[in-house]
């Protein structure tokens, strides 16, 4: 009798669960394009155009692409932070939101290399009081250098093959110059990665136990393709229909319940952290606005440099949460000599299979008049 509820209720379950899904416009048709499509690209009607899609392809804290771009004429742009999408829990001093402006610059770069073009670079100091605050302005002019690559960004897939490996230390050393203000710790098996591991899942368990920086966290995820289209980005993007099917309709029906949530992030950085051999930890004596827009464009660099690995910035220690204090202050004992650290970055072996890639805002989201 027992067995026949409980299949009775799971039935019904799954009825329900159908009917949410298909008014909730799971299956409807996908209506937005995606800038990792050649297509898409093709599409446009220039090459600033393409280019800015390229730029699009660049990795950003929480994937929030805080950018704007205002286009002057065919040859010259402006970009502006989008203060829409700051985080003001867990990034309070706004420094992602700073170093992902600069890896929307190398991508950006990349992009104009591809269509015969070299970037000229002028920044600026960065009035973050303001809506859209003048970050850079870049000139493209025009080359003969044929296109070297496609512009994709391997901070988001696994583009490095093993059988290009690069010497890690090497590849870091020729990056960290005196010429710029950046140094760089390399944190392996040799010094400490398991003592840094466990900070770092400390910093995790304090970001999900914090109830404001949690619910900012979820607040990121868009779990409906219909209404939250518009953003053309999101966590049910990213999946297959049958997947998004039910995992959407749950995380979407579940999304007030930040707890779980958190223990959920828990568990995947904890999987994430099995996965990293190494650490790349990015300092500077004093930084300031620049200097973090120099980390970012360093950030994007690696990514396409480090032949044979993946990297994924870690933002845990870092941020300015309550009971943060105490992990911050043992890695700077342990790690830094007390030097600044502006980002942490984790280093896993590529694998041949390509990682999701996550859905971004088109050309057109982005442009401002």
């Amino acid at each position: 009798m027992i067995i026949k509820i409980l299949i009775i209720v799971a039935i019904i379950t799954i009825v329900i669960m159908a009917i949410i899904t298909i008014i909730d416009g799971t299956f409807s048709k996908k209506t937005y394009a995606s800038v990792w499509e050649k297509e898409y690209s093709d599409s446009l009607d220039n090459d600033m155009q393409r280019i800015i899609a390229c730029a699009l392809k660049a990795s950003s804290g929480y994937n929030m692409q805080p950018w704007k771009v205002k286009i002057l004429d065919d040859n010259t742009v402006e970009l502006h932070a989008d203060m829409d999408k700051t985080l003001d829990v867990v990034d309070s001093g706004h420094e992602i939101l700073l170093i992902s402006q600069g890896t929307f610059i190398k991508e950006f770069e990349i992009g104009a290399q591809t269509y015969g073009y070299t970037s000229e670079v002028t920044t600026y100091d960065i009035d973050l009081s303001v809506q859209s605050p003048l970050v850079a302005t870049i000139v493209i002019v025009k080359n003969e250098v044929e296109a070297m690559r496609d512009a994709t960004s391997s901070a988001t897939l696994n583009g490095n093959s093993e059988d290009n490996k690069v010497n890690l230390k090497e590849t870091l050393d020729a990056h960290f110059t005196p010429i710029n203000e950046l140094d760089y710790l390399l944190i392996d098996n040799e010094n400490g990665i398991d003592e840094l591991k466990e900070l770092l899942l400390q910093g995790t368990i304090v970001e999900s136990n914090n109830e404001m920086a949690t619910r900012e966290i979820i607040d990121i995820f868009r779990f409906n393709k219909k209404d939250k289209n518009k953003y053309r980005y999101g966590l049910t993007l990213s999946m297959n229909d049958f997947i998004s099917a039910f995992v959407g309709t749950i995380l979407k029906a579940t999304s007030d319940n930040w707890e779980s949530f958190g223990k959920s992030s828990i568990t995947q950085f904890e999987s994430r952290l099995e996965k990293e051999i190494a650490y790349i930890v990015i300092t500077c004596d004093n930084p300031n606005d620049n200097t973090y827009l120099q980390t970012g464009y360093m950030l994007q660099q690696l990514g396409h440099n480090l032949n044979g690995y993946q990297i994924r910035p870690a933002v845990q220690i870092l941020q300015d949460l309550e009971g943060m204090e105490e992990l911050r202050a043992k890695f700077y004992e342990d790690f830094t000599d007390n030097k600044q650290a502006l980002i942490i970055i984790g280093v896993k072996n590529s694998s041949d299979k390509a990682s999701p890639a996550t859905p971004r805002h088109l050309v057109e989201d982005i442009i401002i008049e």
